[in-house]
């Protein structure tokens, strides 16, 4: 079985692993082969930062064909990486990560399956067309790849390519919660003093702006002391009225 998967963040390298994970628990003669595309020439180290919780991580032991018992004392190679890296939220048993590191470590280890997944960056899909036999073939814009597949999977986000096109889906509806997330070194030398008083909290501090804004902060790991992880939030229904957001 081929498999084009459009997208090349958590939910694709995800649902790679997912699928080879399963063909190999599977007794049958179907080998899956997977194709990544990604319209992003380089897989940068930027973004947001978000909370790992018990549901995400259950899921990558499921991946990794990982069992966990009841006491969730078991864990996968991914999930001990990222456990050793985040920082823990203790009313949850979540952590707290940049998401770059959660797409590296599943990035490793789908680099790992070789055989059964290849990826292709800084490539956008021109056409789909699905043939008699149900199969699809998609084409791509300044490039001479062409890849048949049997399945296409969309992880191209709220403005998906799949959803659009080959789903004819309507476009996704703003919820009119925006969210912004982040991190900075306060370390550095560009950091002035207003920055730097952040350090004095060792769990994090959260600032109210009205009833609309939120700005949130914590220091994200006792081992990278200085690196600071912060949120903000704006609910549009409730700005002032003098207020927007543009985004």
């Amino acid at each position: 079985m081929k498999v084009l998967i459009v997208g090349c963040g958590l939910a694709g390298l995800a649902a790679a692993l997912s699928l080879t994970s399963s063909n190999n628990n599977n007794d049958g003669d179907d080998d899956i082969q997977i194709t990544i595309v990604e319209k992003r020439k380089d897989l940068e180290s930027k973004g947001a930062t978000f909370g790992l919780q018990i549901n995400g991580q259950n899921a990558l032991n499921e991946i990794a064909g990982v069992v966990v018992g009841e006491n969730q004392s078991s864990c996968c190679a991914m999930l001990d990486k990222l456990k050793s890296a985040g920082l823990i939220i203790p009313s949850s048993g979540g952590y707290m990560l940049p998401w770059w590191t959660v797409r590296d470590v599943l990035l490793e280890e789908v680099q790992a399956r070789k055989d059964n997944i290849k990826i292709h960056l800084g490539v956008s899909i021109d056409t789909v067309s699905e043939q008699e036999d149900g199969s699809y073939i998609a084409t791509f814009k300044d490039d001479t790849l062409q890849i048949n597949a049997d399945l296409i999977i969309g992880a191209d986000g709220v403005h998906s390519y799949v959803r659009r096109e080959i789903l004819s889906l309507p476009n996704a509806t703003p919820s009119g919660a925006y969210v912004w997330r982040g991190s900075v070194d306060t370390n550095a030398a560009s950091s002035s003093d207003m920055l730097k008083h952040m350090q004095e909290f060792p769990i994090g501090k959260i600032t109210k702006i009205g009833e609309g804004l939120i700005m949130a902060y914590f220091n994200f790991h006792p081992k990278v002391v200085g690196q600071i992880a912060w949120v903000f939030t704006a609910r549009v229904d409730m700005l002032r009225d003098n207020m927007t957001v543009d985004c």
